[in-house]
């Protein structure tokens, strides 16, 4: 037990009943029950505090702390104290506890990520962006070519052979195909003479199904032209009652390479007014050919009349020219 210091005792001293008369055994008595009491209350006392501090240790640290204010102990009567039966404090947990959670609940999803793009996977810039011509020399043909490469260059008073785009047209209107885009290689030549012209090209498109949506795009032009329709007349200026008009061409061949169409046109010409109307020397036929992701074009224009595919001489030329551009 803890010595008492002398203002303590002089209170706890103060607060004994002495018997009257005094009896020396009843005074003892009374001292040593006074004892006893006090060591119950400092006992009561400390096991609050040590359940205080096990609860949390807060203020411990400021009851430590000396007062500047606080006056000195005088022996001034303390009252009785009764020390209430302490409730059992259960410590508080240091930490939150972890609640039951599922994990799938709890787990946050991956945010989708795109792959950071690298030079090395950067898709390669297109080798041609005209969507209306063909072109005249551009990317890689591998093994490949026209016929007419051995002659390019020649040049007389007949003609002259030379490099050129083209375009695939119907009435003369071009063509606007988005799968161009896609070749990494192709060529055209043309052969002039005075009164035709004979063209050549080639296509290498980047896989087979470019080239496939080529011819696709392609017929779709053609077929929507023909099913248009002969164009209406119009009066020819400086003549007459002259009329001309554009008659469409165009038929699906499955003899030229695995994927093939004929298409063009030819114009008619009246010299009553526009009530009848017969071929006048003027027409274009386009021979479009497709093996594998290789597209061939073989075209005659000039003065032709009617649907020059009829003709089974410009047949067989306009055939042979798909058949070699195809092999090679």
């Amino acid at each position: 037990m803890t010595p008492m210091n002398e203002p303590e005792l002089r209170r706890e001293l103060s607060q004994i009943d002495v018997p009257t008369p005094i009896d020396n055994a009843s005074l003892a008595a009374s001292v040593i029950g006074r004892g006893r009491g006090i060591k119950r209350r400092r006992g009561a006392i400390a096991a609050v505090a040590a359940l205080a501090v096990v609860a949390g240790g807060v203020g411990i640290g400021i009851a430590t702390q000396p007062r500047q204010n606080a006056l000195p102990a005088e022996p001034t009567p303390t009252p009785s104290i009764t020390v209430a039966p302490t409730p059992s404090v259960s410590p508080k947990p240091t930490g939150t506890p972890a609640a039951t959670q599922n994990p799938e609940a709890t787990r946050t999803p991956e945010a989708t990520q795109t792959p950071e793009v690298t030079p090395s996977m950067q898709p390669p810039a297109p080798v041609w962006t005209d969507l209306q011509n063909l072109p005249d020399d551009v990317g890689s043909l591998g093994d490949r070519g026209l016929p007419l490469d051995p002659r390019v260059g020649e040049t007389s008073d007949e003609g002259s052979v030379e490099r050129a785009t083209m375009q695939l047209t119907c009435h003369q209107q071009p063509f606007t195909l988005d799968a161009l885009g896609t070749i990494t290689g192709g060529r055209t030549i043309v052969e002039s003479a005075p009164t035709s012209a004979h063209w050549q090209s080639i296509l290498v498109f980047g896989s087979e199904q470019d080239a496939a949506d080529f011819m696709a795009q392609a017929r779709g032009k053609a077929e929507e032209c023909h099913t248009a329709g002969t164009t209406p007349a119009e009066p020819v200026e400086g003549v007459e009652d002259m009329f001309n008009r554009s008659v469409p061409v165009y038929h699906d061949d499955e003899t030229l390479g695995t994927d093939g169409v004929i298409f063009g046109g030819y114009a008619e010409v009246s010299n009553d007014g526009g009530t009848t109307f017969a071929p006048a020397p003027d027409a274009v036929i386009t021979y479009l050919a497709r093996d594998a992701n290789v597209v061939a074009v073989a075209q005659l224009g000039g003065e032709g009349a009617g649907d020059m595919s009829a003709e089974p001489g410009i047949d067989q030329e306009l055939r042979s020219v798909i058949g070699q551009i195809l092999a090679k």
